[in-house]
């Protein structure tokens, strides 16, 4: 009698790796971790309104969300961060071999929504 045991019950290797940075102590990677702390705030406060914020309080929170729209498009078109995307874009092309691919996937990312919220004025967003 044969016996056959689950597909996922075999010890298999992790498929969750950890990325691994080699621009964590620079500006770039400052700058880009405090833009996702603040969309996460953002999407709280987004979340707050539409499941559990009493009716009466919509205005207030509107206002909120709207003070944090405009911080984050701030801070996304900040000229601190474009010289942070040149300076990462600069130590990238240097020297490659220091750089992981999630490095180089930072800076790209980084530098196609810079430039296009870049474009955008203020008062548009």
């Amino acid at each position: 009698m044969a016996t056959t045991t689950p597909a996922n019950s075999a010890a298999q290797p992790d498929s969750h790796e950890a990325i691994a940075f080699a621009l964590t102590d620079t500006p770039i990677f400052t700058l880009t971790r405090e833009l996702t702390d603040l969309w996460a705030i953002q999407s709280l406060l987004q979340w707050d309104q539409e499941t559990q914020m009493p009716p009466a309080a919509n205005g207030v929170r509107s206002e909120q969300i709207g003070v944090m729209e405009s911080v984050i498009h701030e801070r996304n078109t900040a000229p601190a961060l474009g010289k942070a995307i040149e300076a990462a874009e600069a130590a990238l092309t240097a020297t490659p071999e220091r750089f992981s691919e999630a490095d180089r996937a930072l800076v790209r990312n980084t530098r196609r929504e810079f430039d296009q919220r870049t474009k955008l004025p203020a008062d548009f967003v």
